[in-house]
């Protein structure tokens, strides 16, 4: 989840037309995300656990895709109660991202053999990496011009 603070700058300018979004409209975006996660984790960790584990990748990685995609979709066409439904598909991919993580320690487990705990800091630091190098491109990508932030790079940051 990128959510340090070049991501809330730009989602920042959500408040901004044409979007304008309430600050408790704007805090609920990361609100709806944590608080699906926080009454589904055992449940859908459960749920998971019967499933054969490539079907599963496969299932939440799509599900996640398709979550960022709609709320593309909502943002862009804006019909009537668009803020309802980006705040239930930012719950699906908080989701999907937490069941992911989970996953991916148990492939860790399962054939990280004696190099498990180098593995498994690994892992878990990749998408860090990945996540500041973003912050730095989107810092340098919007210092060299004075242009509005696009429409991509909004929902990239939501992710």
């Amino acid at each position: 989840h990128m959510v340090f603070g070049y991501a809330i700058s730009a989602l920042s300018s959500l408040k901004k037309e044409p979007y304008n979004f309430s600050n408790f409209e704007y805090n609920f975006l990361y609100f709806a995300t944590y608080i699906a996660i926080f009454f589904s984790d055992m449940p859908v960790g459960m749920v998971l656990d019967k499933l054969p584990i490539k079907k599963t990748i496969i299932f939440l990685a799509v599900l996640s895709l398709l979550s960022v995609v709609g709320t593309l979709f909502m943002f862009h066409f804006q019909m009537t109660g668009y803020k309802i439904i980006v705040y239930i598909l930012r719950g699906i991919f908080g989701v999907t991202g937490e069941a992911l993580y989970t996953i991916q320690a148990l492939l860790i487990s399962l054939y990280g053999g004696k190099y498990y705990d180098l593995i498994i800091g690994a892992a878990f630091c990749i998408p860090l990496a990945f996540n500041s190098f973003s912050g730095i491109w989107f810092r340098l990508r919007n210092s060299s011009s004075n242009s509005s932030i696009s429409l991509s790079v909004k929902i990239a940051d939501l992710a």
